[in-house]
This record gives structure tokens, C-alpha cells and sequence, in this order.
């Protein structure tokens, strides 16, 4: 019961480190796709996925990290624009780092 078995909990886990380690858990049993966000954003576009709740939690910076065509902000629209939210209402979280970048800043989302 509860979240020890559901698939509506579906966590999208880029870092396959991270991944192996939560899908090597017996305990607990959720939907873990090796899978960055925005693949999984684009990929059930269309599909009628509503979220309820949505955390979006990044191990980057706000603008993303070039390197990695990754970017946060850039996920927050995707899950606007294809319409994730639940009618019904919608909570969405995310969370960026706030320290200093160390490699090749971004000076917008667009470079991504």
C-alpha cells in the first residue's frame, strides 16, 4: 500500500548512479524511468499525463548546464505547454542551485 507500490509515481532519474540505487531498493516500488526530464516531458506530450503534484529537482543551476543541454527553466515551460497541470489544480516544485557556476555560464535558457 501507499508508495511502496504506485505508478502514478513516476520519477524521471538522469544520473544512473542515482537511478540504479532507487530501482535497487525492494522496499519501496515506483515508476523510476532512466530518463532525463525534458525526454520525459516531450515524450508523454499528448499522452493526457495530468500531475497533481510535480517536483522537479535539478543538481544545477537555474539557466541549466550547457555542457549537458540541460535546463531547468526550460522544463518548467515544457510542463506548461504540453499541459501537465491537472485541471482540477496543480502543484509544482522545483528546485536549482544557487552556487557560484564554476565551468562555461549560460547567459540564457536559449543557448540550451
Amino acid at each position: 500500500g501507499g508508495l511502496t507500490r504506485c505508478p502514478q509515481v513516476v520519477v524521471p532519474q538522469a544520473d544512473l548512479e542515482q537511478y540504479f540505487e532507487m530501482v535497487g531498493d525492494r522496499e519501496v516500488s515506483v515508476n523510476v524511468k532512466a530518463q532525463r526530464m525534458d525526454h520525459w516531458l516531450c515524450t508523454n506530450a499528448g499522452r493526457g499525463v495530468r500531475c497533481v503534484v510535480a517536483f522537479l529537482d535539478y543538481e544545477c543551476r537555474v539557466l541549466g548546464r550547457k555542457s549537458e543541454k540541460m535546463c531547468p527553466m526550460g522544463d518548467v515551460m515544457r510542463y506548461f505547454r504540453f499541459g501537465y497541470p491537472a485541471e482540477d489544480g496543480s502543484i509544482l516544485g522545483v528546485t536549482v542551485g544557487t552556487w557560484p557556476y564554476k565551468g562555461e555560464p549560460l547567459s540564457s535558457w536559449e543557448e540550451v
